[in-house]
């Protein structure tokens, strides 16, 4: 990710010391989006845009062959001091196909908690527009999905190695409900663990709620994004709150902690849209309400309108591109301002969190001290949802 590439520079040239001869090899979002941009550091070889399964495995054998201009879709490389980027490889349409990770196999397993490991993906695409996510950019708005028997396979790996946290990294698990019932139906067999999600509140109701927490959901997440009307269409996520709300209720009458995503700093935004944010947020009464600044990635539809309108003036300096960067303000708030703002929310953020667990605990004893055998102090610790970076202030 964009927010990694600062690292991996760093890392790209901790090998080329050591490892002179060494080919580096960097793929991933990032190098997908702005592939020439990646290949401008002398310290990176080639590129793998896109979904890397076949074209890195064929841009090795290039390499092994001795080919220094490899013909391999979907990868790039560096040609008298300029980016040579080949045709894109088309989407893996049959994501079956695909070997299971051999987890038994990671080297560096025992440094590792068991619940670190747990992120799936089990389907790649999502169909809604949001300007700020590189989603659709990546993968497209058209999704393909995993069969069940398959992610069920994965599953059943992971627990074989001390596994029992899920964390389901799909941008939106709920779209097919029928296909949510069929996992919820195989997972109610692994009495011992627990798994979250993320969704939308219009793919969501009380029926999926309750199979999904009989199967050992004990956690989704929402991105609600902002609550201000004006900014909810300019990022095209045109959430209903008051579906928020009951959505959000539901969940937490049958067990089901909530986590609803909020950004500020949105271009243009002003100190009274961001307090009707911090309003929303309240009134939604999601269990753990988490804030971060909106960080504009490469090729979004975001990044290019700030471009065009000058906001970002070739702005490449991706260390700071984190989800709680002071440097990421596109506000009308001078600096000063902003962070006085945001520093407010952390602190109302955190007393809404502690207040949120008590009342969770105080409606489901039973559940709280079963889901506690396996997920440990999460419940009492840390409000960031397991195996995923929230990106707020917390």
């Amino acid at each position: 990710m964009t927010a990694d590439f600062f690292s991996a520079q760093i890392l790209a040239g901790i090998v080329r010391e050591t490892l002179p001869a060494c080919k580096v090899v960097v793929g991933g979002v990032h190098a997908t989006l702005v592939p020439a941009e990646v290949l401008a550091d002398e310290r990176i070889d080639y590129v793998v845009c896109g979904e890397g399964e076949d074209t890195f495995i064929e841009l090795l054998e290039a390499i092994k062959n001795g080919d220094g201009r490899p013909d391999v879709a979907g990868a790039g490389y560096r040609c008298n001091g300029s980016a040579v980027i080949n045709e894109p490889r088309p989407l893996i349409e049959d994501l079956d196909r695909l070997p299971l990770p051999s987890y038994k196999n990671l080297a560096d397993r025992d440094m590792h908690h068991p619940a670190d490991l747990g992120g799936i993906i089990s389907s790649r695409g999502c169909p809604y527009p949001c300007t700020y996510c590189a989603s659709n950019r990546l993968w497209t708005r058209v999704v393909r999905y995993r069969s069940t028997g398959h992610v069920i396979r994965e599953v059943e790996s992971l627990r074989s190695i001390g596994v029992r946290l899920l964390r389901i990294n799909d941008d939106a698990f709920t779209i097919k409900r029928a296909r949510v019932e069929d996992f919820c139906r195989h997972m109610a067999g692994f009495s011992d663990m627990r798994w979250s999600c993320d969704t939308r509140v219009e793919l969501i109701d009380g029926r999926l709620l309750r199979d999904m927490r009989r199967s050992g959901c004990y956690q989704i997440n929402v991105g609600i994004e902002t609550g201000s009307p004006r900014i909810q269409a300019m990022i095209k996520k045109n959430i209903n709150f008051e579906a928020a709300g009951r959505v959000f209720k539901k969940a937490r009458a049958r067990g089901i902690r909530t986590t609803a995503y909020f950004m500020v700093g949105f271009p243009g935004e002003t100190a009274d849209e961001m307090k009707l944010t911090i309003k929303t947020a309240q009134r939604l009464k999601a269990d753990y309400p988490l804030f971060s600044t909106l960080t504009p990635y490469p090729g979004t539809e975001m990044w290019n309108n700030l471009i065009a309108g000058g906001k970002l003036k070739g702005r490449t300096d991706y260390s700071v591109f984190y989800h709680h960067s002071k440097a990421m303000n596109f506000s009308s708030l001078p600096s000063a301002e902003f962070e006085k703002i945001t520093a407010s929310i952390n602190s109302l953020t955190k007393r809404i969190s502690f207040l949120r667990k008590l009342l969770f605990i105080v409606m489901h004893p039973l559940l709280f001290f079963k889901d506690r055998e396996i997920l440990g102090m999460q419940l009492l610790g840390s409000v960031r949802p397991a195996g995923k970076c929230a990106g707020g202030f917390l």
